[in-house]
């Protein structure tokens, strides 16, 4: 292509100087323009590439080695081993690859794309101050935090050991998939709230449900389970592969069992451009789970997007809150809230749906099939 239209300038330019040498000095001008405005575009994009990359790796190669996935009381340790020239590939097509590889992340920023993404998630991560405010979040969590299945049972004691029951089969169903990971060295972490976000779905019986983050699936899994159970809804998912793995599209959702997929839309290029296909005018969510870009200016962006679209008696669940304070000052706006410990973090729920749910157990002398169960505690603001 670059070949041909040199060939076609060039003829042009000598048609131009036979007929119309003024004019043929234009041309070679303006050709001059172009091509350094594409050198310099060219150089941009290598430097942008090579910024990228460098702070990519910087950061990857910052977390600890000795993260942990949990399953069911198991624990998957990441791996990180090269794979062998000519070594066989693993169980379903995934061989052993590194957690994160240079070449990987170089490779995905050149795609179409995945640049500007790459750029805004390293830059967000870089210039945001991400664990500013974690000490005062993380204290805030801690002093409102109630257990999870204690609630549960509170609010609906048969849905809750519904939940339950479902998470375990998610988990066990997913097994050979997860190991299939484990053994490849891919690290895409473990299920967290799954319970919560099933009970949540079963109860509140949602038309449109929005998830951003999905990674490996276990918080979709859990949505569509109940969203079948229901026999209504529809799933939309936000995410934005891990650009630090070879082919990482193949393993957003990776758990998600196939039978359970129907009612599932997945847009995997990030959050910004996803949400204005989701969000579309008339659009109204009814149950949100935010578990994607964690820092203040991700949460606070996320938040001010999908307000406009809440319906009137939505819940919003928010992954990892003790990262920094915006769950709380969101929270502290809304009528009521509340605080789960899980895994060594917290999950904070609000919105006018989960009033709405807590005062219809009240109603029902708060024991909806868990007789003798304790009242529901007041709004921990």
């Amino acid at each position: 292509m670059a070949v041909t239209c040199a060939v076609a300038v060039t003829c042009a330019v000598v048609v131009l100087r036979a007929v119309a040498p003024a004019r043929a000095v234009a041309v070679l001008r303006a050709v001059a323009v172009l091509r350094a405005v594409a050198v310099l575009r060219a150089v941009a994009v290598t430097c942008a590439v090579a910024v990228t990359c460098a702070v990519a790796v910087t950061c990857a190669v910052a977390v600890p080695s000795g993260m942990a996935s949990h399953l069911d009381g198991r624990t998957f340790r990441r791996h990180s081993r090269r794979v062998p020239a000519g070594s066989p590939a693993r169980p379903g097509g995934l061989r052993t690859i590194p957690a994160m590889t240079i070449s990987a992340v170089v490779r995905n920023a050149v795609r179409p794309g995945y640049l500007p993404v790459m750029a805004r998630k390293v830059w967000s991560r870089v210039g945001s101050g991400h664990g500013r405010e974690r000490e005062a979040a993380h204290a805030w969590a801690a002093a409102r935090a109630e257990d999870i299945g204690a609630w549960g049972c509170r609010v609906d004691g048969a849905l809750w050991r519904e939940s339950a029951d479902a998470a375990r089969s998610l988990a066990e169903s997913a097994r050979p998939r997860v190991e299939e990971l484990v053994a490849a060295g891919v690290d895409l972490g473990g299920p967290g709230g799954v319970e919560l976000l099933y009970f949540l779905t079963r109860i509140l019986r949602p038309d449109t449900v929005l998830e951003t983050g999905v990674a490996a699936g276990w918080s979709t899994s859990a949505v569509l389970a109940a969203v079948r159970a229901n026999g209504t809804g529809h799933l939309h998912s936000s995410d934005f592969p891990f650009f630090r793995l070879p082919e990482p599209e193949r393993y957003v959702g990776w758990v998600v069992p196939d039978a359970l997929k129907g009612p599932w839309t997945l847009r995997v290029r990030g959050d910004r451009r996803n949400l204005e296909e989701i969000l579309l005018p008339g659009t109204r969510v009814d149950l949100v789970h935010y578990d994607s870009d964690k820092t203040r200016r991700g949460r606070e962006s996320f938040l001010l997007r999908v307000s406009p679209h809440l319906s009137g008696n939505h819940v919003v669940v928010m992954d990892d809150i003790q990262d920094n304070l915006v769950f709380q000052e969101y929270a502290e706006t809304q009528d009521l809230y509340r605080v789960f410990p899980y895994g060594g973090k917290f999950i904070g729920v609000t919105g006018p749906g989960l009033a709405a749910v807590e005062r219809a157990a009240r109603d029902d002398d708060v024991t909806l099939g868990d007789p003798g169960a304790a009242p529901l505690p007041a709004d921990p603001g």
